[in-house]
C-alpha cells in the first residue's frame, strides 16, 4: 500500500516555482553521510557483538560434537537445520514487531509501541505452543525422513536430540519477540547482554554434559540455556523502564494494531519458512550424498556464518534506522541509511572472506580430524569466501525492503533464488549430471547472484520509501 502523503514517484511532485536567475542551485547530496554512518554504527555494534558471541559459542559446541564423532556432528547439524527452520520462521514474525515498533518510535508514539509488544507476545506464544505440540508429535518421522541408508548412524541419534531441543521452542520465540521489539525501539545493547549470558551458560553446560551424555547432553544444554535466556529477558522487560518495557499500564487486545503487525510479520514469517524449507531440502540432498559430504558442508556453512554474523547485526541496525526514519517522514535519511549500510557491509564481509580464504585449513581443523571432511571443508570455505560480497548486498537490501514494508517482494524473490536456483538446479546437477557436491556449489552461487541482483535493483528504485505499514 502506498502512503498518500508521498507520491509513488518523486517525479510526480508538483513543479517547483521558477527560481530567480540569481538564486543558488540546490545543494548536491553528499557522497558519504557521516552522520548516518555514525548512527548505524551506534545501533549495529551491540548487535554485531551479540552475533559474534553467539557465533563463537555455536562454533565451540559444534567443535565439541565434531570431535565426539562425525555421526554426532551430522545428526546435530541436521536437527539444528530443523530448529533453524522454526526459529527463523518465528524471527520473521518478530520482524513485523521490529518494523512496527521502529515506525511508532520514529513517529513519537511510544505508548502504542509498548502495546505493539504486548500484541506480538500474544501472537508468538499462541503460535509457538501449537507448532511445538505438532513437531513433538511427529519428531521421529521428521528426523528420520531425511537420512538415507548411508547415514543410519546419524539417523539413530537425531530423534532424541530433536525432542529435547523442541521443548525450549516457546521460550526461544518469547525471547526473539522481546528482543525484536527492543531493537525496533533502538535498544540493541540489552538484547546483546542477555544473549551473551545465555551463550556462556550453553557453553558451560556443553562442556559439562557432552563428554558424559554425547549428543543428548548437547540438547539438554541448548534447551536449558534458551529457557534461562527467555526468563531473564522477561524479568528485565518488567523490571527495567528502558526504551521498551511492559508494566505500569493495562494492555488489551488491540485488533487493528495486531493486524498491522501481522501484515508485516506474516509475509516475513512465510519468507523465512520458504527459505528454511529450502535449506532443509538442500540438507536432504546433501545427506543423500553421504555423511562425509554432509559433514563437509557443515564445516563450510559454519565458516560462512562467521562472516555473516556481523552482517546480520548491521541488518538489524538498518531495519531500525530506516524504519524510524520513515516513521518520522525523513525519506532522504532512510535512503541514505540503506546506501551507507550496503557500503559498510560489502567492506566488512569482503575482508572477512579474504581472511577465511587465507586461513581455510586451520579453520576447518577446528571442526574435524577426518581427512575427507577436512579436504572438502577447506574447498567449501574458500567457495563461500568468494560469495561474501553478494551476501552483504543481499541481506542489507532485504532488511531495507522489510523496513519499508515491501516484504512480499522479498518473499517472492526468496522463492526464485532459493528454490528455483539453489534447490532445483542443485537437484538437477546432482541427479542427472552426477556433479555431487559441486552441483550444490553451483546452485548456491546462482541463488546468491539472483537475490543480490533482485534486492539491489528494488532498493535503487526507491518505492519502498513511500509505503504505509
Amino acid at each position: 500500500m502506498v502512503d498518500e502523503r508521498f507520491p509513488e514517484n518523486p517525479m510526480d511532485l508538483p513543479d517547483a516555482p521558477a527560481a530567480d536567475s540569481g538564486a543558488a542551485s540546490p545543494a548536491r547530496r553528499p557522497f558519504l553521510r557521516w552522520d548516518v554512518l555514525g548512527a548505524l554504527l551506534v545501533l549495529s555494534w551491540p548487535a554485531v557483538l551479540e552475533q559474534v558471541v553467539l557465533m563463537f559459542g555455536g562454533l565451540f559446541v559444534t567443535a565439541i560434537l565434531g570431535h565426539v564423532g562425525s555421526a554426532e556432528l551430522a545428526a546435530a547439524g541436521f536437527v539444528n537445520m530443523i530448529i533453524a527452520f522454526l526459529q527463523t520462521s518465528f524471527a520473521g514474525l518478530a520482524t513485523g514487531t521490529t518494523v512496527i515498533v521502529a515506525r511508532l518510535f520514529g513517529a513519537g508514539q511510544e505508548r502504542t509501541a509498548r502495546s505493539a509488544l504486548f500484541q506480538s507476545l500474544l501472537l508468538a506464544l499462541a503460535l509457538s505452543a501449537a507448532v511445538t505440540g505438532l513437531a513433538l508429535a511427529f519428531s521421529g518421522p521428521i528426523a528420520g525422513a531425511f537420512f538415507s541408508a548411508n547415514s543410519a548412524d546419524a539417523a539413530a541419534l537425531a530423534p532424541a536430540y530433536l525432542r529435547i531441543v523442541l521443548l525450549s521452542l516457546p521460550f526461544l520465540v518469547l525471547d526473539l519477540t522481546i528482543a525484536a521489539a527492543m531493537r525496533g525501539a533502538g535498544d540493541t545493547l540489552s538484547p546483546m547482554l542477555v544473549s551473551g549470558v545465555g551463550m556462556v551458560l550453553n557453553v558451560v553446560l556443553c562442556v559439562t554434559l557432552v563428554p558424559a551424555l554425547g549428543i543428548v547432553g548437547a540438547g539438554i544444554a541448548l534447551s536449558a540455556s534458551r529457557t534461562a535466556t527467555a526468563l531473564l529477558r522477561v524479568v528485565l522487560m518488567f523490571a527495567l523502564r528502558a526504551r521498551m518495557y511492559l508494566g505500569g499500564e493495562r494492555y488489551r487486545i488491540d485488533a487493528p494494531l495486531m493486524g498491522r503487525i501481522l501484515r508485516q510479520g506474516l509475509p516475513a514469517f512465510l519468507e523465512q519458512a520458504v527459505m528454511q524449507g529450502g535449506f532443509l531440502a538442500m540438507s536432504g540432498l546433501l545427506v543423500g550424498l553421504g555423511t562425509a559430504e554432509y559433514a563437509s558442508w557443515q564445516v563450510g556453512v559454519n565458516m560462512n556464518s562467521m562472516a555473516f554474523m556481523p552482517i546480520f547485526g548491521l541488518a538489524i541496525a538498518t531495519t531500525t534506522y530506516v524504519g524510524q526514519a520513515l516513521g518520522d517522514g525523513r525519506l532522504d535519511d532512510a535512503g541514505d541509511g540503506a546506501r551507507e549500510s550496503v557500503r559498510l557491509a560489502i567492506v566488512v564481509i569482503s575482508l572477512l572472506g579474504i581472511l577465511a580464504a587465507v586461513f581455510a585449513e586451520p579453520i576447518a581443523r577446528i571442526f574435524t580430524d577426518d581427512p575427507a571432511v577436512l579436504r572438502s571443508g577447506v574447498q567449501l570455505i574458500r567457495f563461500f569466501a568468494v560469495l561474501e560480497p553478494l551476501l552483504g548486498i543481499m541481506n542489507i537490501s532485504a532488511s531495507t525492503l522489510r523496513a519499508g514494508g515491501d516484504i512480499w517482494y522479498v518473499m517472492a524473490t526468496a522463492v526464485i533464488g532459493l528454490w528455483v536456483f539453489r534447490v532445483c538446479l542443485s537437484f538437477v546437477l546432482i541427479r542427472f549430471g552426477g556433479f555431487g557436491l559441486y552441483g550444490v556449489m553451483v546452485g548456491t552461487a546462482c541463488d546468491f547472484v539472483a537475490r543480490a541482483t533482485l534486492y539491489g535493483l528494488r532498493v535503487r528504485k526507491g518505492r519502498w520509501r513511500h509505503r504505509k505499514v
